[in-house]
């Protein structure tokens, strides 16, 4: 019996010859791992590939095998003809980064959409979307399962750092029996986990840690909603000499707080606007709802969303801008 799986590696092994890879902007550890072991596979099967990504790939991230071959170049679009292109670990063609890029194409190739989230859309052609699984890379893990296709070191690498990433080092809901069992797989078949512990959890710089202990102490609760949440301006960060990618992590970590059914961690961002990023542990709090009410997504437990042309002056202004959606949501929860 045809699956997904094997019509898009039937799709892929057949009919394709240049294939375009896109991870989401500001790529995590499960979007740019995903499509790194995915440019394996292809060069495994013999074929073309180009990645492609519309910010530059975290430093802490460039460990990965093929990560430094990503562009951000959008004349890629018009100079080469991609006759499929896959996408990981976004949920649409917005979230990608590149909706108004895809519109404008004289052509129409083959998407393939690979994720884990069950706000995705099915955007693609075929849609590989797997909402039991802990990351995208998980869902690349079946994949290549169903496939017969050999996992090597450097595809084993890449799959468990999505997996570590996204659970939060297995210490998150999204931790299942079967997703340890995937990483002591990945273990065998060659991963390295001290080099991706090294690089996603054990690498905080102290300017890092010195902006979280800003963000620390602006830690507020909202009775009225049972919600946490801090946050951070643009010139605050930069004043402390500390990048954007300096805050990624810090939601994870709150996420161990006892007070709240929810913890918000909210910073303006380079180029304008405010980014959110959502977590919980509860069983009755699903926070996917709240970032689809601004125009995000993600999990029930983990999400996020971008607010364009917000700012952020002091705590009460940044519960203003998240107020409407607790109001509209959380009445259903």
């Amino acid at each position: 019996m045809e699956t997904i799986s094997t019509t898009i590696h039937q799709h892929l092994s057949e009919k394709a010859h240049h294939v375009l890879l896109i991870s989401h902007p500001r790529p995590d550890g499960d979007t740019l791992s995903a499509a790194c072991a995915f440019m394996q596979y292809l060069r495994l099967i013999g074929k073309k590939y180009t990645a492609f990504c519309t910010t530059a790939i975290p430093a802490d991230l460039l460990f990965l095998p093929g990560s430094r071959e990503f562009t951000s170049d959008v004349g890629i679009f018009s100079r080469t003809a991609f006759d499929t292109i896959c996408f990981f670990d976004t949920g649409d063609l917005r979230h990608a980064g590149v909706e108004e890029l895809m519109q404008s194409l004289p052509y129409r190739p083959t998407i393939v959409n690979i994720d884990h989230h069950h706000t995705n859309t099915l955007f693609g052609t075929h849609n590989l979307v797997l909402t039991d699984a802990a990351s995208t890379t998980e869902t690349l893990y079946h994949f290549f399962q169903e496939n017969h296709i050999a996992i090597t070191s450097d595809m084993a690498t890449a799959i468990l750092t999505g997996l570590v990433t996204d659970t939060g080092n297995f210490s998150n809901q999204a931790t299942t029996p079967t997703s340890v069992r995937i990483a002591a797989d990945l273990m065998a078949a060659g991963a390295d986990f001290g080099t991706i512990l090294s690089n996603t959890s054990r690498n905080k710089s102290m300017r890092a840690l010195q902006l979280w202990g800003l963000m620390l102490s602006r830690l507020t609760y909202v009775a009225a909603h049972n919600v946490t949440y801090t946050f951070v301006r643009r010139e605050e960060r930069d004043a402390m000499g500390a990048t954007d990618d300096d805050i990624d992590g810090l939601a994870n970590f709150l996420n161990s707080l006892g007070e709240g059914r929810a913890v918000i961690v909210l910073r303006e961002v380079d180029g304008g606007g405010v980014k959110g990023s959502m977590r919980t542990t509860k069983h009755d709090m699903d926070v996917s709802a709240i970032a689809a009410y601004f125009g995000g997504g993600g999990h029930k437990k983990a999400a996020g969303f971008t607010l364009k042309n917000a700012q952020l002056t002091d705590a009460a202004t940044a519960w203003k801008l998240l107020e409407p959606a607790f109001l509209a949501t959380m009445q259903k929860q």
